[in-house]
């Protein structure tokens, strides 16, 4: 499929370069240089979106995570009962039931192991499970710091 796919591009690639073919080299690489431009402040824009996004997802992820963390560790600290991390699915199955079975539904219908990943992440407990999602979206968030090469 990946290969038809490459095939139809250098196809459509190779026709379109015979049909520029009674261009100048000027204004060819003029239209070059201009859609290489284009291209980076497409690029540029949208990370300039996707950063801050990722940054607050992180930051509702690690509430998340600790709400959830807290949440287990109240019987261990009012001296009622020992801990006991409560599973993420368990917190689906009693915010969404239907939408859980529907989920585990269409996994059974996947053919590339869809529902061993399902039945993983339904068993970590709901405090790791975000954390981690929110450790992620932090590394995706966060902003590059040029790197001094020349430092002695």
């Amino acid at each position: 499929m990946i290969i038809n796919f490459l095939n139809s591009c250098f196809a459509i690639l190779t026709q379109w370069a015979k049909s520029l073919a009674g261009f100048p080299f000027r204004v060819l690489r003029g239209m070059a240089r201009f859609i290489l431009a284009l291209v980076i402040g497409i690029l540029r824009f949208v990370g300039s979106i996707v950063r801050p996004a990722m940054q607050f997802l992180a930051y509702v992820f690690f509430i998340v995570a600790a709400v959830s963390l807290v949440a287990d560790l109240t019987p261990v600290l009012s001296g009622v009962g020992g801990f006991e991390s409560t599973a993420f699915g368990d917190h689906w199955r009693g915010i969404a039931r239907v939408t859980l079975q529907k989920t585990e539904a269409a996994a059974e219908t996947a053919q590339w192991g869809l529902p061993v990943v399902l039945s993983m992440l339904l068993q970590t407990p709901t405090y790791l499970l975000f954390g981690l999602v929110g450790i992620l979206c932090s590394l995706a968030g966060r902003r590059s710091e040029p790197i001094n090469v020349f430092a002695n």
